[in-house]
């Protein structure tokens, strides 16, 4: 039975992880006739190493372009019920201050898909900009609104190539990995066939 460290099968990190023990327990037994195999195991284990970190670093950034999505989907909430009652002081009905300027009411602005609401947004802002009777407090109202709308589509876009970028380098790390594996295979059945 051989001393080096089988790979873990349950996950491509711990599988990266594992290269460590098989490189070390390769380099202390006689590797003479698996020079060429354990050097190609060695480079493939940094390369494994660098590319989970490469993966990590990119699961990060989407973490926090999450996070800053739902404060900012958060803020948008905030200045759309602030043009809410802005329109309201103007003298604009209580149940739907929007009927005015378009179908939809505020519940049912603030309850569609974050990239539609930021579209809706746009032509509420452009439906009151259209009426000219906007006090100044809703005028303001609508420009916070229409830049919370704004920093959502932007943070929006970031996630996407947040999770485009994390999509790759899993991609790139998986692929890595199966070419890891076969390294080590074909060290071990080197160095089985050498020490027969």
């Amino acid at each position: 039975m051989s001393n080096v460290a089988q790979p873990c099968k349950t996950s491509p990190s711990t599988m990266v992880g594992a290269g460590a023990p098989t490189s070390a327990a390769a380099s202390t037994a006689d590797t003479r006739s698996s020079q060429a195999h354990l050097a190609v195991v060695g480079g493939a284990q940094l390369i494994c190493s660098t590319a989970q970190k490469r993966l990590r670093a990119a699961e990060e950034i989407l973490s926090a372009a999450q996070a800053r999505l739902v404060e900012l989907q958060v803020e948008q909430d905030e200045a759309v019920d602030a043009l809410v009652h802005a329109l309201i002081d103007d003298g604009l009905s209580h149940c739907n201050p929007f009927a005015t300027f378009g179908p939809l009411a505020p519940r049912a602005l603030t309850t569609l898909p974050l990239a539609e609401q930021t579209k809706a947004i746009d032509q509420l802002v452009a439906a009151i900009q259209r009426s000219k009777s906007a006090s100044k407090p809703t005028l303001q109202a609508m420009q916070a609104a229409k830049r919370a709308a704004r920093a959502v589509d932007q943070a929006l876009a970031h996630l996407d190539t947040s999770q485009a970028a994390v999509g790759r380098a899993r991609h790139t790390r998986d692929a890595l990995i199966q070419k890891w594996a076969a390294a080590v295979a074909a060290f071990r059945f080197t160095r089985r066939r050498s020490n027969r």
